[in-house]
């Protein structure tokens, strides 16, 4: 390279080796960012490596132009240009790394979505098979309390039918007998399997307490039959809504798992998209038709106009209409190097 002198207390050859280290790395990255080829998350690492390297390269260039242009202001567009011509090479580096780069992400974002429309639809089947359980344990734990204090219960046919409840201790006895018997087992729920035992222990509570308090019912003591009388009606009162309680907490489960299914699918498609963003960007789609204000065509004065209008432009692609005749306004992902 031929040494021009620029001004007295600078050479071309002295700015050329503040950028000499940058310098010797363009060749390099010229070759990877052709041969990129990104197939899996491990090559995928390289490529967000190498495209990081990338940004520090730019960031190394702009602070040597500031280093040697800076106190020289006769020589400062000599050093811009030189830079410039690194510059827009490193960029064109950048850009092979971010298309590939953003090509695959998208890829990766458009499976985790189509997994979680997947995920939703048997999470929806999913519900219904749950609420028809749940619905089971509640009415199973309705119709025990129905035949211990009396009451209307369903059967499993869907008929309603009225138990008169338990009157004596060998009532209590039978009902006990067929809690232990043919009331369904833990395996028998798919997806509440804890249910079983626990109907079976608060029913098997509420029963002995039925059995002490009608034992008191017997009593020659006023006092005692009036105060039995009183606790049967308020446990039959707590029977209610220990059922209450059972409906209201199996359908907040189901919907807690449900959600929670979802919010783990779309961390997933967050993860597939990280290191791209969404911006805002315009080319002149028909010059007969654009606005005179925007005549020239003025870029930097449609990407004004566009920066503070950008919610605005969003919302009309959104409904495929363009904001300013003549110019088409398109969102393109890009990678944004860390």
């Amino acid at each position: 390279m031929a040494t021009t002198k620029l001004a007295t207390l600078i050479t071309t050859d002295q700015i050329t080796k503040e950028f000499i280290t940058i310098h010797n790395q363009l060749d390099k990255f010229d070759a990877i960012s052709k041969s990129v080829n990104i197939q899996d998350d491990e090559t995928l690492a390289i490529a967000e490596n190498n495209a990081a390297q990338i940004k520090e390269l730019l960031t190394l260039t702009d602070a040597a132009r500031k280093k040697v242009g800076d106190p020289y202001y006769k020589t400062h567009k000599a050093v811009n240009e030189y830079a410039k011509g690194i510059t827009d090479r490193i960029k064109s580096f950048k850009e092979r790394f971010g298309h590939n780069i953003t090509s695959y992400r998208k890829v990766q974002e458009a499976a985790a979505r189509a997994h979680l429309d997947s995920k939703r639809k048997d999470l929806e089947a999913e519900e219904e098979l749950k609420t028809i359980e749940a619905a089971k344990i509640v009415r199973l734990t309705r119709t025990i309390y129905a035949k211990l204090y009396g009451g209307t219960f369903m059967t499993k046919a869907g008929e309603e039918k009225v138990a008169s409840g338990c009157h004596t201790q060998e009532d209590c006895i039978e009902l006990a007998g067929i809690l232990n018997t043919s009331l369904p087992d833990d395996e028998s729920y798919i997806y509440f399997p804890e249910k079983g035992s626990k109907i079976r222990l608060e029913a098997g509570k509420f029963i002995r307490k039925h059995q002490i308090d009608l034992m008191e019912l017997a009593s020659d003591i006023p006092g005692k039959r009036i105060a039995a009388t009183d606790r049967i009606n308020q446990n039959r009162v707590n029977a209610g809504m220990a059922a209450v309680k059972t409906q209201e907490t199996l359908t907040k489960n189901i919907a807690t798992a449900t959600r929670k299914e979802v919010k783990a699918g779309e961390a997933d498609i967050k993860e597939a998209a990280k290191g791209t963003r969404k911006i805002l960007k315009f080319r002149i789609d028909n010059p007969e038709q654009v606005l005179r204000e925007y005549l020239s065509v003025d870029d930097v004065k449609i990407r004004a106009w566009m920066e503070g209008q950008n919610d605005l432009i969003k919302e009309n692609l959104q409904k495929n209409v363009q904001p300013l005749p003549g110019i088409q306004f398109y969102v393109e992902e890009i990678y944004a190097a860390r």
